[in-house]
């Protein structure tokens, strides 16, 4: 495997240096933030799952100031179940100075809970209530490139999506979340996800744009922080690449953007979390590059040679990526191994290469996935933006597809 690496490293080398002369400005050369204030004020509420999925919260907001005096107080009615001080981060960009609180709360049975988060003095400063969901069947809604610009509107999808899916166990989105790692951007997104982030847990990848342009990535610290996800990755991308349990799945996500340098470390990782899955009859990995890529001149070579193939021994059961802005719906060469499915739900669209390859595919619109698991089955309707239903697959607790 060693021999193999090496080759397909130096491809890719190649490649990216060939790709770099034409790109230079776009891909190293990074866009200035532009300067701005954040109000003293709670805002920015986001929920993320612990490493227990169904049962975890960890619960984050942000502000122009450091607001670590401030207190999480959770309530199962009208009785005080959790209450707890935060952590705090101060973040500073070129564009201005965001601070980060985020609380853990533990594990939590199946119901409702408002919580509100408190300032120093007794004050209320935001109220809003979290949902964890029955441990017989978990309701997943699958996302997209999202990285709205001026102009976009994304959040009217997003609203529609909440309002029929109110209790759903995490959104899942898959890289690309926002269009630069600049405070605007993020702006647009707390803006499109309102009425999701503060209720319902996400659970993303970094994509592309999630991190500064330059010959090295490196991922925004806003995107560290507000998106507290569980210290079980692999050496050196620890919050970058983790994976989350559910009763009935395992969801593993990696850091597909620094494969180049990380290849030695995530693989072997991939491998154990995978192969150890025990009682989790249902494996999900995400990535934002995918394994097979349907749109013209891209191809994602370590994906594709090294993660591919070791998906397939591992016995995977769905991948899910982003990046090539379509609809698609790939298996193997030979029909077997996992379900590959790309989705895009960003206003950008490009075309689809050779469609009658692919089991299903489309371009030219937004997309967004329904996944449902139980203890027999895990299932995934995709549909257009508007409730057309393009495809949909089931994996049965045997295996069966």
């Amino acid at each position: 495997m060693g021999k193999i690496t090496r080759i397909v490293s130096a491809s890719l080398l190649a490649a990216t240096t060939g790709t770099l002369g034409f790109n230079w400005s776009k891909w190293i050369t990074p866009l200035v933030e532009p300067e701005y204030v954040l109000s003293d004020s709670v805002q920015r509420v986001q929920l993320t799952p612990g490493g227990d999925g169904l049962r975890e919260r960890v619960v984050s907001w942000v502000s122009g100031s450091d607001r670590s005096g401030d207190s999480l107080r959770l309530f199962c009615g009208d009785s005080l179940l959790f209450g707890s001080e935060p952590s705090h981060h101060e973040i500073r960009t070129h564009g201005g100075v965001t601070h980060v609180q985020s609380v853990a709360i533990p594990s939590l049975e199946s119901g409702r809970y408002p919580y509100t988060i408190t300032s120093g003095d007794g004050v209320e400063a935001y109220r809003d209530t979290l949902v964890i969901p029955s441990d017989t069947l978990q309701t997943f809604v699958l996302i997209g490139d999202v990285q709205d610009t001026w102009g976009d509107d994304t959040r009217p999808l997003m609203d529609s999506l909440y309002r029929v899916h109110p209790d759903a166990a995490a959104w899942i989105q898959v890289g690309d979340l926002i269009e630069r790692p600049h405070d605007q951007y993020w702006r647009r997104y707390y803006d499109a996800f309102a009425s999701v982030a503060p209720r319902i847990p996400l659970i993303t990848v970094i994509g592309d744009h999630e991190n500064e342009a330059g010959l090295m990535y490196d991922v925004d610290d806003r995107w560290e922080y507000v998106l507290d996800y569980p210290d079980n990755g692999p050496e050196e991308r620890v919050g970058h690449a983790y994976y989350i349990d559910y009763p009935d799945m395992r969801v593993v996500c990696y850091d597909s953007n620094s494969l180049f340098w990380s290849i030695g470390t995530q693989r072997p990782w991939l491998e154990r979390v995978l192969r150890e899955r025990r009682d989790h009859p249902f494996l999900v990995v995400c990535a934002h590059h995918p394994v097979y890529s349907g749109t013209k001149n891209r191809f994602n070579p370590l994906n594709n040679t090294l993660l591919g193939p070791l998906f397939r021994r591992c016995g995977v059961d769905l991948v899910l990526a982003g990046h090539d802005h379509i609809f698609v719906h790939d298996r193997d060469p030979d029909g077997g191994g996992p379900h590959y499915i790309g989705l895009s739900t960003a206003h950008k669209t490009y075309s689809v290469q050779e469609p009658e390859r692919h089991v299903a595919s489309e371009s030219g619109a937004r997309y967004y996935g329904i996944m449902t698991v139980t203890p027999e089955a895990l299932r995934v309707a995709v549909y257009r933006e508007g409730g057309t239903l393009l495809d949909s697959l089931c994996v049965s607790r045997k295996g069966l597809r």
